[in-house]
């Protein structure tokens, strides 16, 4: 998996990009980790498919951290 920071795709602006999504195996873990580096992170939710939470960049871009069921 890559992700390419790149600013010369004017049709992409900062912020357009929603539900780019993070797979872990520990999502309790993880969302502890990114909280304690100073992320504001949602609690994390339980769906049928998997527990998730989400949180936004600087730039307004939405992520999901996800755990599979």
């Amino acid at each position: 998996t890559m992700i390419v920071l790149a600013n010369w795709f004017t049709q992409m602006q900062p912020g357009s990009i929603q539900g780019l999504v993070l797979i872990t195996s520990e999502i309790g873990k993880t969302c502890a980790e990114l909280k304690k580096r100073g992320l504001e992170i949602s609690p994390i939710k339980s769906q049928p498919y998997s527990q998730e939470a989400t949180f936004e960049d600087p730039d307004g871009n939405g992520w999901v951290v996800q755990q599979p069921a």
